[in-house]
């Protein structure tokens, strides 16, 4: 059998090619400069609630003193951990 029987067709190569493109671009936005904004994919991705928050930054605000409990659940609802039980009086807090 010939070897350029396994080679694929230039219709093939030039279909192949624009389902990488394809693949690479997200709908209504261009990787590339439009009069002079640069689109960064994570800004746009995040503002289009598409991208994960994985910051271990937790911030939340209290208006009375109440008991308070903050837990990690899994995918599952499983409590996976505790991060915090007490008390708390008014105003904002951040847990790293």
């Amino acid at each position: 059998m010939p070897s350029n029987v396994f080679e694929p067709l230039p219709n093939e190569l030039v279909q192949h090619r624009i389902g990488i493109i394809n693949a690479l671009s997200v709908p209504g936005i261009y990787n590339h400069n439009i009069s002079g904004i640069n689109f960064n994919l994570r800004d746009v991705a995040t503002f289009l609630g598409m991208l994960e928050d994985v910051s271990p930054e937790i911030k939340y605000q209290l208006n009375v003193t109440a008991d308070v409990e903050i837990v990690i659940f899994n995918v599952s609802a499983i409590a996976v951990a505790k991060i915090f039980s007490g008390t708390q009086k008014p105003g904002k807090y951040t847990i790293f």
